[in-house]
């Protein structure tokens, strides 16, 4: 009697003494034998493309969670660039408006003994990541000395001030400006020194 156990417990050295045409009747007349072979190949088949599909698939989705850890990491370095161009842009110095600028100077004039003949109508720049504000002042003192002092009180002042351009030159006194008060010594000294600058101030967008 031949049954699948047999058949899979049997010595393959003996094939070649085996009787193919009687094994070929004998199959053809235990029908159940055959049957029991092509379920055993077929399930073999079968598991096979199985085993082949899951390790595909196991390999696809391996692929997949390293893309998806790459891009996580890329999403994370991008947000925390994006956090720190916000502090950076926060950081940046603020723009103040002209009226601000008059104020502060007229301050800083009169601190160091300045006397402010006149302010030139601001003149506002606007760009694509920042904006200017800048205007002039004529200033009259009796000496440089107040208005170096003057200037780098500007340049270092919170306000992010800046002078782009200075002119100075020494004028004689005229009755007139006697007359208006204009020199800003009590003396009013034959000469003094008159002064042109040029102040602004940058306001980067946020």
């Amino acid at each position: 009697m031949i049954d699948v156990k047999s058949l899979l417990n049997y010595d393959i050295k003996k094939l070649k003494e085996l009787d193919l045409t009687q094994l070929k009747e004998r199959l053809f007349q235990r029908q159940d034998v055959l049957v029991n072979l092509a379920v055993i190949i077929l399930s073999v088949i079968i598991a096979f493309n199985i085993y082949n599909h899951q390790v595909r698939s196991a390999q696809t989705l391996t692929s997949d969670i390293v893309s998806l850890e790459d891009k996580l990491a890329s999403l994370e370095k991008f947000e925390n660039s994006q956090k720190a161009l916000a502090q950076y842009v926060n950081s940046l110095p603020q723009g103040i408006s002209a009226d601000a600028i008059i104020e502060i100077v007229s301050g800083l004039a009169a601190f160091h003994n300045l006397q402010i003949s006149s302010f030139s109508p601001a003149n506002k720049e606007n760009r694509t990541l920042y904006e200017t504000t800048s205007l002039k002042v004529n200033v009259t003192a009796k000496n440089y000395n107040d208005i170096l002092k003057f200037i780098d009180e500007i340049e270092h002042h919170k306000a992010t001030l800046k002078v782009r351009n200075f002119t100075g030159r020494m004028e004689k006194t005229s009755a007139y400006q006697r007359q208006q008060g204009r020199i800003p010594d009590e003396s009013q000294p034959d000469s003094y020194i008159s002064a042109e600058i040029e102040i602004n101030s940058v306001g980067f967008k946020k």
